[in-house]
């Protein structure tokens, strides 16, 4: 326990140091990427201190708030450049960093008191759904914009590196979206492991892993040295994930409580058929490896070696 907390501490210190860093544009970042510090030290805290805490769904969610609002930290500054080289929406910025340090505290408010009334995780919810929404517009994650004359002027690589952002940073949030809708649900209708499974990976996989796939390719050129080919991508990774997040809550709902118990469908189907649909749905796990399998492979093969400078003392005619 001391050393996972000294680790976050070492990590806190030295992402605390880098944002000391001026100049800076679209500053706002800044307190995305320091509430998802916040957010992590104070649970790592509450865990460590020995305090009789009380571990929910909610107390799950700002675990992941760590990855989601570092994500908003990076989207906020990059996002808006990438899909129309405009500035994101300041207002909706503020009003989404508003809403997420209210979420912050009740998350906090709610682990720390267990007594609290079961309407503060619906609360809780209402809020991180009302953040995500506004983070959404300030980014422009689903348009707003006028871009016709953008899509006139590209072509080729420069569009299918647009269209490429385009489309996973509106899928992720979709996901992102039905994550919360799933958490508000898990404390609405019953704290079913349904709702509990469904949330923990269409976050964990629908959101910051196809943020983690959007961004993978954008930021790996400068690094390696090497010019990655947008015109060599195709949508199957993505699709893989989509179908591998559906079967899965088809599964779930089939196989768990709610809406059939086990009994009932082993009576109507029998227990070799209910078997072999066990089975069947396990199966989404290796629709996200062959995915990631074949996003690492399609980037491989789209890598090329930049072409050196030519000399000072060389004439290019």
């Amino acid at each position: 326990m001391i050393s996972r907390l000294s680790g976050v501490i070492i990590f806190l210190i030295i992402v605390f140091w880098t944002l000391r860093v001026r100049p800076k544009l679209l500053g706002l970042s800044d307190y995305f990427i320091t509430l998802s510090l916040v957010t992590m030290i104070t649970v790592n805290v509450i865990e460590l201190s020995g305090y009789r805490y009380a571990s929910s769904l909610t107390h799950i969610q700002l675990w992941l708030l760590f990855p989601v609002l570092m994500i908003f930290g990076i989207e906020y500054k990059t996002l808006p450049s990438f899909l129309g080289f405009i500035r994101p929406r300041k207002t909706s910025a503020i009003a989404s960093l508003a809403f997420t340090s209210i979420c912050i505290i009740l998350g906090i408010v709610s682990i720390i008191f267990m007594n609290m009334p079961p309407l503060l995780p619906i609360i809780f919810n209402v809020t991180l759904f009302a953040s995500a929404l506004t983070f959404a517009r300030a980014i422009y994650a689903f348009g707003g914009f006028d871009n016709r004359e953008i899509l006139r002027l590209i072509q080729g690589e420069k569009k299918a590196r647009y269209n490429f952002t385009v489309i996973h940073i509106k899928v992720s949030f979709l996901f992102l979206f039905i994550d919360i809708a799933i958490a508000i649900l898990f404390n609405i209708v019953g704290q079913y492991f349904v709702f509990y499974d469904l949330l923990i990976h269409s976050i964990a996989i629908g959101f910051i892993g196809l943020t983690i796939a959007l961004y993978l390719p954008l930021m790996l050129p400068p690094i390696v040295g090497k010019i990655i080919h947008f015109t060599n991508f195709n949508k199957i990774p993505l699709l893989l994930i989509i179908i591998s997040l559906s079967i899965r809550a088809v599964g779930d709902f089939i196989l768990a409580q709610p809406p059939l118990p086990s009994s009932f469908l082993e009576y109507y189907i029998g227990s070799s058929s209910l078997q072999i649909l066990t089975y069947s749905f396990s199966l989404s796990g290796w629709f996200i490896v062959v995915a990631m399998l074949i996003f690492v492979i399609m980037i491989h093969k789209s890598m090329k070696e930049v072409d050196p400078l030519p000399s000072s003392n060389t004439n290019p005619f």
